[in-house]
Order: C-alpha cells, then sequence, then structure tokens
C-alpha cells in the first residue's frame, strides 16, 4: 500500500515539507529495537539513533525526546524515513554524496531518540513502529 504526501498527511502530520511532498510512502513495520537502529537525520544518516543516544548520553538529546522517554504512552509509534540515495538526490545541500539502501529517519527523532532512552535504562518496550519510507 503506497500513499502519495497528502494521503499520510490524512492520518499523521509529519513534520516535513518541501522535496519530501513529491515522495510516495511506503509503510513498514518494525520492531523497536530495528526502529532505533535506523539512521537519524539529527547526525544527517551518519550514526544510527541507538548509537547516537549512547554518544550523546540520555541528558545530551533535546528536552523534547527526554520528555517522550519519561512517559511514553503504549500504542503505535510513527516514523517518516528515506534512503541515504533518496536524501542524496532531493536534499543534496545536506546529504552530499549519500549513497544506499539505508534508511534515515527524518521525522521522528525524538520518538525514536526516547526509545533508544528506554533502552538504555533497560525498558522492555514493545510497541509497534510504523515507518513510512518516502520514495
Amino acid at each position: 500500500m503506497r500513499l502519495s504526501f497528502a494521503e499520510l498527511m490524512k492520518h499523521f502530520r509529519p513534520n516535513i515539507d518541501g522535496p519530501f511532498a513529491a515522495l510516495i510512502y511506503e509503510p513498514l513495520l518494525m520492531t523497536v529495537t530495528d526502529a532505533i537502529g535506523l539512521l537519524t537525520c539529527w547526525s544527517l544518516g551518519k550514526e544510527t539513533v541507538r548509537d547516537y543516544v549512547q554518544r550523546v548520553g540520555p541528558d545530551g538529546v533535546p528536552p523534547r525526546a527526554q520528555a517522550y522517554a519519561e512517559r511514553f504512552d503504549d500504542g503505535p509509534v510513527f516514523l517518516v524515513a528515506c534512503t541515504l540515495d533518496t536524501l542524496g538526490r532531493i536534499s543534496p545541500e545536506n546529504y552530499l554524496n549519500a549513497t544506499g539502501p539505508d534508511l534515515v529517519i527524518i521525522d521522528g527523532c525524538h520518538r525514536s531518540s526516547a526509545l533508544a532512552i528506554r533502552e538504555l535504562r533497560d525498558s522492555k518496550d514493545d510497541h509497534p513502529v510504523f515507518v513510512f519510507v518516502g520514495e
């Protein structure tokens, strides 16, 4: 099931626009463990969410992510991602020479970082994670 950006916006309000509005989004279902193993746009696709949080520490992530980690609700988590190939094509100013099929979270870094913080604290989260992959 592929969704246009307009269809995606009916169900979920990602904080993205511009060239991302021209993409088509394919939903994937992931585990928390797999999702925090994706790359984060906070590092411009150079680190996974897990590695980023381990490097900066729970207190080094933005306060909103820390707050999410403290009060993470049960239920699904929604993220938006693109491959490095896609980001290199639509955002070369940020992803110059980026290539490959690895997914980079472009919306949901606070939520995914909160899950990584919770993993560091030995919380056992089993939320379904829906990742909408823009192509």
